[in-house]
């Protein structure tokens, strides 16, 4: 039968040196939540920051561990109940799905242990260079997964004359998804109430600028 087959299936056992490191992680989120509900930490805003970024970094790298210790007990209480006949198959078949998901939930794991990207912590902004647009007009600029990113609403321009440059700060979330072999591609539109949106002519936006900011 196919699950006996796939229970003789043994994945490698996950490194030590990694599971070491995930189980100081887990020690560590610990240590911030205690540290985040002292009340000498609520009182330095600093360092409460501080905390709440490392947690949010910590955070969902402990979420995919207790997945894959969830994966590895399941396979434990499985193997005790194979010697039981009115339970073996049941067993079988809970056995070889863990052992399916170990794969790929440490593949996962090792994707969030990576290095992470210094530009992470940085914030960008971009510099977009308006030119003649008409009155009551607003540039929208979107991701291109469709996340938007930001508006540009010059009002109180004369028509004909040239909107100047203004500033839109990049929404964190759309540098965590949206940018692609280190590039944001963005898609710039024109929108107007009771218009349908459309692309910007060349004399609508002259220019974007992405400023990194320390």
């Amino acid at each position: 039968p196919p699950f006996k087959r796939l229970c003789r299936f043994t994945a490698p056992p996950m490194k030590q040196s990694i599971r070491q490191k995930l189980d100081l992680l887990t020690d560590r989120l610990d240590e911030i939540d205690r540290m985040l509900s002292a009340p000498e930490t609520a009182g330095d805003m600093e360092q409460f920051r501080k905390l709440s970024r490392e947690r949010a970094e910590v955070e969902p790298v402990i979420v995919q561990y207790n997945a894959f210790r969830q994966a590895e007990k399941d396979i434990e209480e499985a193997s005790a109940m194979l010697a039981d006949p009115d339970m073996r198959e049941f067993a079988e078949e809970e056995m070889a799905a863990a052992k399916l998901r170990l794969p790929e939930l440490e593949i996962e794991l090792q994707k969030l242990l990576l290095p992470k990207d210094p530009n992470d912590e940085r914030s960008v902004l971009l510099e977009v260079r308006v030119g003649k647009i008409g009155s009551g007009q607003e540039i929208v600029l979107r991701a291109a997964d469709g996340m938007l990113v930001g508006t540009v609403s010059p009002h109180g321009i004369r028509p004909g004359n040239a909107a100047g440059t203004y500033v839109v700060p990049v929404p964190p979330e759309t540098l965590a998804h949206g940018l692609r072999d280190g590039r944001l591609r963005l898609y710039i539109l024109i929108e107007r109430a009771g218009a349908a949106a459309r692309p910007v002519r060349a004399d609508e936006v002259l220019g974007v600028r992405a400023v990194v900011v320390d």
